[in-house]
């Protein structure tokens, strides 16, 4: 079984390449994984800063609109009982 899935998996690689009569070596295997891996790296640490800053601005505006809402609220209260002014 394990032979049958090699077997389709390495022509299913075979026909991804887009160059004709491309031979995979483990060699060259090996040098475009270790190019993948390097690229993967500084992508996923941009990825990693942009993540975190998109969470702070999305923490700062429920926020904001949070302190709308308790603005909103106080200034609704002291217009129906303006003897309950904190």
């Amino acid at each position: 079984m394990q032979l049958t899935q090699y077997d389709m998996y390495k022509s299913d690689l075979k026909n991804s390449i887009e160059e004709e009569n491309k031979n995979v070596t483990p060699s060259k295997w090996r040098a475009e994984l270790d190019n993948i891996d390097q690229e993967y790296d500084k992508v996923s640490k941009q990825l990693s800063d942009t993540t975190v800053y998109l969470a702070a601005i999305e923490v700062l505006e429920h926020n904001r609109k949070e302190l709308n809402r308790i603005l909103e609220n106080e200034s609704h209260i002291k217009s129906i009982r303006p003897d309950r002014i904190r």
